[in-house]
């Protein structure tokens, strides 16, 4: 009798070790570590289900630096500033540079140049990098519009160079961040996180579903309100593994003659796009849900979702300046 109670007693030690052994397991398994990190003129925020994940988004933080720099033009020492040098020779840069400049020709060609990374010179005459900008004159923007044509971008795949003429400014603001997150989420998956959250200034990437099994839940801003934490209550995006990119005119503007001026610029005219307030989108990349949220915003909202119903595994959401907001047919597939 005495040795059944031992071998009860033996048995109920066990399962109870067991039991906390995988609660520890799970709780471990659940554990969150984040970091937010300043660069590329934005926070930078890294969050991964993971315990003890401090070098994995060291890592992280570093390859998407790295990425950063070389797409940096005000930086001398970037791949990008050496494709601007005035001497104006074919320079060869990294795979990461010559993918990324190779799709936005692509989509700089498909949209007939509404989105075109030589648009260097036209934001530098608008003083978006300045303290106190102001409004260029016509003169200005004409002469800038004259060095602003993707199709003077000369690129070689074999020997990964980039060439533009003199004069030609190229700038990657439009495409760089998602890039960047793009790349982040490479190295995490990497290093075998399986559940993850990057989000630079509005580039947001997820990686899922969480370990609970559920998805990824995103607010998108609401442009008409002032309040940077006011969503569109009704358009909150669940995800499992995307990418969700806003652009808006609430990002980097100025005020002169109490008229608003943004930084998304319309290269047919060398204006600020005036029909929309922002525009995200969704879709499996960062990189490209950057380039179309700036297209669409450049387009307007008619010709937007007209462009973006083409784009297979991509949808979008527009709100324009008078506060309508417009989706393509299968954005709503993400609301909850």
């Amino acid at each position: 009798m005495e040795r059944k109670k031992l071998i009860f007693y033996i048995i109920s030690v066990m399962v109870i070790l067991g039991l906390l052994y995988l609660a520890f397991s799970q709780e471990r398994k659940l554990a969150v570590s984040e970091e937010t990190r300043f660069f590329m003129d934005t926070a930078v925020t890294v969050r991964v289900f993971a315990a003890d994940a401090e070098e994995i988004i060291d890592a992280t933080f570093t390859a998407m630096k790295e990425v950063a720099q070389k797409a940096d033009r005000f930086d001398p020492e970037s791949e990008v500033s050496k494709i601007n040098d005035p001497g104006g020779e074919a320079v060869q840069v990294s795979p990461e540079i010559f993918q990324i400049i190779e799709s936005s020709l692509k989509w700089a060609q498909e949209s007939q140049g509404v989105f075109d990374i030589t648009i260097g010179s036209l934001v530098d005459v608008w003083g978006f990098s300045v303290q106190d900008p102001v409004v260029p004159s016509q003169k200005e923007i004409a002469a800038a519009l004259d060095v602003v044509d993707y199709e003077e971008v000369e690129v070689c795949p074999a020997g990964k160079t980039v060439k533009v003429p003199q004069g030609f400014t190229l700038d990657l603001g439009g495409v760089a961040k998602g890039f960047v997150v793009d790349r982040g989420m490479e190295v995490l998956k990497d290093l075998g996180i399986e559940a993850a959250y990057i989000n630079a200034g509005g580039d947001i990437r997820v990686l899922g579903p969480k370990p609970d099994g559920s998805p990824w839940r995103i607010g998108i801003r609401d442009p008409r309100v002032s309040e940077n934490s006011s969503i569109l209550e009704e358009y909150i995006v669940q995800m499992a593994t995307g990418s969700i990119v806003t652009s808006g005119d609430y990002e980097r503007y100025f005020s002169y003659d109490s008229q608003r001026y943004h930084h998304l610029l319309d290269p047919r005219t060398g204006y600020p796009a005036s029909v929309l307030r922002s525009v995200s989108v969704v879709g499996p990349s960062a990189v490209e849900a950057d380039i179309f949220s700036t297209l669409i915003f450049v387009l307007g909202n008619e010709a937007g979702r007209e462009f973006i119903e083409k784009v297979p595994d991509y949808e979008a959401l527009m709100v324009t300046v008078e506060g309508e907001i417009v989706v393509s047919s299968g954005f709503n597939n993400y609301i909850e």
